[in-house]
C-alpha cells in the first residue's frame, strides 16, 4: 500500500465472509470495516439463479442458524440436498459413488465437473483417503498391473489423474501456474520422472521431478484449497471429526463454490 501513488485509486474485490487470507491478519475484512473506506456491496447475485435453494442456505449460514436442506425423496427438487449417514465408512461410500455414479447419471455432470470439499486433509473423511477412493473409482488405469506411474512420496500418479497445483510457482511456464489450479495428468515419462499436465485453461506443463511435489491428487480437495474456485457441481463432506475447522467462514465458503 505504501507504494501506491497519493493520486491513484485503489480498487479491492472480495468475499469478506469467507474463509481469510493464510497468514496473520483479516486484510480484506477489516479495511471494509473502517469508516474511512468507501465500500459498494453485490446486492445481486450472478453465479447462481434468484431461485437457487444454495443462496438462502449461504445467507442463513453467515447469519448463524442451522440451514434448511431438503433431503432427497425423489419428488424434492433442489440444487442443494443433504444427506445423512450414521457411520464415516458409510459416509465415505456414499461420496465415492454420488461422484462416480449417482450425480452422472441422475443430474448430468460429467465426473470432471464434480468435485469433493472436505475440511480436512487426514482421517477417513479427509482428502487424502477420498482421492485414494475416487482415484481407484474414477481412473481405471490405475488399477492395471503395469501400468505407468509416478510415485512421489505416498502417492502414485497415472495418466489421467485430475490434479491440483498446491503453491504458486512463477518459473514453471511464462504465465505461472498458482495453488488451487486444477488439471490432468496428460502423459508420463517414467524413464525422465516427468508428467505434463493439461490444466484447466488448456494450457500443457510439463513438472520435472523437482517439481512433482507441488502436485496432489484433486478429486477431492480441502475447502481451503477451492476457495476462488467456481464448480459445477460440489460434494461437501462434513463430520463431527472435522470439529476444530467447523467455523462460520469454511461452511459459507464451501457451500458458495
Amino acid at each position: 500500500f505504501s507504494a501506491i501513488p497519493a493520486k491513484a485509486t485503489l480498487v479491492l474485490v472480495g468475499d469478506k465472509d469467507q474463509l481469510p487470507s493464510v497468514g496473520p491478519g483479516r486484510v480484506f475484512g477489516e479495511l471494509v470495516s473502517l469508516p474511512e473506506v468507501r465500500t459498494v456491496s453485490l446486492s445481486v447475485l450472478f453465479r447462481r439463479s434468484m431461485s437457487s435453494n444454495i443462496n438462502p442456505i449461504a445467507h442463513t449460514i453467515n447469519s448463524g442458524i442451522t440451514p434448511s436442506i431438503p433431503e432427497p425423496d425423489g419428488e424434492t427438487k433442489s440444487d442443494a440436498y443433504f444427506l445423512f449417514r450414521p457411520s464415516v465408512e458409510e459416509a465415505a461410500a456414499l461420496i465415492e459413488n454420488l461422484a462416480a455414479e449417482q450425480i452422472p447419471k441422475k443430474f448430468g455432470f460429467e465426473a470432471s465437473q464434480i468435485s469433493v470439499l472436505t475440511p480436512s486433509n487426514r482421517g477417513p473423511l479427509g482428502t487424502q483417503e477420498l482421492n485414494r477412493r475416487l482415484q481407484a473409482r474414477l481412473n481405471p488405469a490405475s488399477c492395471l498391473n503395469d501400468t505407468p506411474h509416478i510415485k512421489v512420496g505416498e502417492q502414485l500418479f497415472f495418466q489421467g489423474d485430475r490434479v491440483c497445483q498446491r503453491v504458486n510457482n512463477y518459473n514453471i511456464h511464462e504465465a505461472g501456474v498458482f495453488n488451487g489450479d486444477i488439471g490432468q495428468v496428460y502423459s508420463i515419462d517414467t524413464s525422465e520422472r516427468s508428467m505434463v499436465v493439461e490444466l484447466w485453461d488448456g494450457r500443457l506443463i510439463k513438472y520435472d521431478s523437482g517439481d512433482l511435489t507441488q502436485l496432489s491428487l484433486a478429486y477431492a480437495v480441502s475447502v481451503h484449497r477451492s476457495q476462488g474456485s467456481e464448480i459445477p457441481c460440489v460434494v461437501l463432506a462434513l463430520h463431527e471429526s472435522h470439529y476444530i475447522l467447523l467455523e462460520r467462514q469454511l461452511l459459507y465458503t464451501a457451500v458458495t463454490r
